[in-house]
């Protein structure tokens, strides 16, 4: 890292173990410009926290890595530490990222299909026509292996791309960021969905819905056959470590 930016500069909000840092949009950029280690950025909500509280090693890599608070439930009760502390929404944060892309290189899209990612680069390019788009690529679908990831790494490095955007679902994306981090000096962000609400293949929530905190139940409605078993438990999940957390607050 360069002497001219301090992560020890920065404050954190601990969830049940998860250290949340406390940043606006224009410090993470000034970390984007001004850092040039491998870095992987974890976008977390309830999904996430469900995720990794079933899993050990995800649990492992949450607590060891970049986070960023990307449920509207979770930073409201990470507000209650430090009232100015805010949410970055995968697809608002990928599209604030990219219409400041000249300031950081080139950009890799990894994940989705080849038509997704088609109209997710033209779309993206209407905001900041001079984006730099080192490559993109659409993997087969497959379970998490280090041997397919050294694969991508190697995309990766021959494309000089500096930003990273992988969308291949949690919790296998939190895997592969963490992986390609340790292997390049590349900005790796765990977007999810984002690559299919940019490209507009599916509809993103009103702005009044985010607001209200329903944008889960909004998504629910659309697809309720894919994602009942995963908010029905993860809700639950949730629940229980908002439980702890607030706790662990009144100590």
């Amino acid at each position: 890292m360069k002497n001219n930016w301090d992560l020890s500069e920065i404050r954190f909000l601990d969830f049940n173990s998860l250290r949340f840092p406390v940043i606006n949009f224009q410090i993470l950029l000034e970390y984007l410009r001004e850092t040039e280690h491998g870095t992987a950025f974890h976008l977390v909500n309830a999904g996430t926290i469900a995720s990794a509280s079933q899993d050990p090693k995800l649990l492992r890599i949450l607590q060891e890595e970049f986070l960023i608070c990307d449920g509207k439930p979770l930073s409201a009760l990470l507000r209650l530490q430090e009232k100015s502390f805010s949410n970055f929404r995968g697809p608002d944060l990928m599209r604030r990222i990219t219409t400041h892309g000249q300031y950081h290189g080139g950009h890799f899209f990894l994940g989705s299909t080849d038509e997704n990612l088609s109209m997710l680069i033209q779309n993206i390019r209407e905001s900041n026509p001079n984006l730099h788009v080192s490559g993109s690529h659409a993997p087969e679908f497959s379970a998490f292996s280090e041997e397919l990831v050294d694969k991508w790494v190697d995309l990766i490095e021959v494309s000089g791309a500096k930003i990273v955007w992988v969308g291949l679902g949690t919790p296998k994306q939190d895997f592969v960021v963490s992986q390609i981090a340790k292997k390049l000096p590349v900005k790796v962000f765990a977007v999810g969905a984002a690559f299919d609400f940019i490209a507009g293949n599916k509809r993103e929530a009103p702005i009044i819905v985010r607001k209200l905190y329903l944008e889960w139940l909004y998504r629910f409605l659309l697809e309720p056959k894919r994602l009942l078993a995963r908010y029905t438990i993860g809700n639950l999940i949730f629940f229980s470590w908002t439980m702890k957390y607030l706790k662990n607050l009144k100590r």
